[in-house]
């Protein structure tokens, strides 16, 4: 059985989806890997760690660190990686732009350590414009040097490997998105409302980037769309968020469900007729696969990457044009129930065809099968 650690900055559910993720792809590969885990302590305490180590059965190494976020550094995690990297066959690095990653690729680099690298959307152009863009100037010549010396480059979208190989074209890439446990949907078509009013949905992180101040712009001119959003977020840009919906006089248009999984995502996506999602950048987007697999059809931007992996009418995207979108709202709004059904269907087949775990986990099997035989 292949001995694979995960080194990865953050298992904190705060910092976004890949903390989360990475789960999916160990808990539907285990029974033929055997896995662990290297990461900060950040936002989780040595009791929720055990927990999660528990609860998914693998070994979690967890380690104190200085700085925050992506300077986060740690002399006892890296110690611990020099002192053990031999028990494993493979390492999986996570996240570009973390001095925790980077320099455990270093390390993997110079002592000729077996390793493949999952940059998780850092080398889009968005993100290397946005944030601490001297920081990202400073590292992109190591981050160039892991991506040609991985034995592959784990992309999770067709797009996010087009932004890798148009910074460093001699990589390995290897395209697998996170699998998708699908959602059973036994909802039915909710249209045929005589149009009374059209049910949006957001499901994601509460972050600038996502844009939602987008859909409550559109709002203000769609008076008979209502959107419900779901997620958590800093309590400043709350605040903000809040401000600007009682300034556009959008109360009863907007309802905050908060933080959902489970049943209670379940229920969100039972509830709602579309998911709208136009981020500026979004590396896949679980939520948006998640909406495919229930019969929810999405309408995004260009740049939400599970959107990009082929044709479908479950899948709407449209460049970030007001009036484009405030006329494509209205059409949809009024769609007859037939094409809605389509549309529930074809969104339904697209996350069955690209995001089944099923499909993902035997992709994944294969890669580290055959990284290993190059070693």
């Amino acid at each position: 059985m292949i001995k694979v650690l995960h080194v990865i900055p953050s298992l904190d559910r705060k910092s976004g989806g890949p903390a989360q993720v990475i789960w999916d792809y160990i808990d539907g590969s285990k029974e033929q890997i055997e896995y662990h885990i290297c990461t900060n302590r950040e936002g989780l305490s040595v009791q929720e760690l055990e927990k999660l180590s528990a609860k998914h059965q693998i070994s979690i190494h967890h380690f104190n660190y200085l700085g925050s976020h992506s300077t986060k550094f740690s002399f006892s995690l890296f110690f611990w990686f020099l002192k053990n990297y031999l028990q494993f066959d493979l390492i999986h690095i996570h996240a570009g732009f973390s001095l925790t990653s980077e320099f455990v690729g270093l390390f993997c680099r110079v002592l000729n350590i077996s390793f493949i690298y999952r940059p998780l959307g850092t080398l889009s152009p968005y993100s290397l414009s946005s944030g601490n863009s001297l920081f990202k100037r400073i590292f992109l010549p190591l981050e160039k040097m892991l991506l040609r010396n991985a034995l592959a480059v784990h992309c999770t979208s067709p797009q996010e490997e087009k932004d890798i190989l148009q910074i460093e074209a001699n990589c390995n890439s290897v395209i697998i998105p996170p699998p998708i446990i699908l959602l059973d949907s036994n909802k039915g078509s909710l249209k045929g409302k005589n149009n009374q009013e059209l049910r949006l949905g957001f499901l994601s992180r509460i972050h600038p980037k996502k844009n939602i101040k987008y859909i409550f712009e559109l709002l203000t001119k769609l008076p008979s769309v209502k959107l419900f959003i779901a997620g958590s977020g800093d309590e400043s840009y709350m605040n903000e968020l809040n401000e600007f919906i009682s300034d556009k006089g959008l109360d009863k248009q907007i309802e905050f469900r908060g933080f959902l999984s489970g049943e209670s995502k379940r229920q969100f996506f039972s509830e709602i007729e579309w998911l709208i999602l136009p981020s500026y950048h979004e590396n896949f987007s679980v939520a948006t696969a998640e909406s495919l697999g229930f019969g929810v059809p999405v309408l995004s931007s260009p740049f939400v990457d599970a959107t990009d992996f082929g044709e479908s009418k479950g899948i709407v995207r449209l460049e970030l044009e007001q009036e484009i979108w405030r006329k494509t709202i209205q059409e949809i709004q009024n769609e007859s129930v037939e094409i809605y059904t389509q549309r529930q269907s074809e969104a339904i087949l697209y996350a069955n065809t690209y995001f089944s775990a099923s499909v993902v986990i035997d992709k994944l099997i294969t890669l580290y099968n055959s990284v290993q035989k190059k070693r």
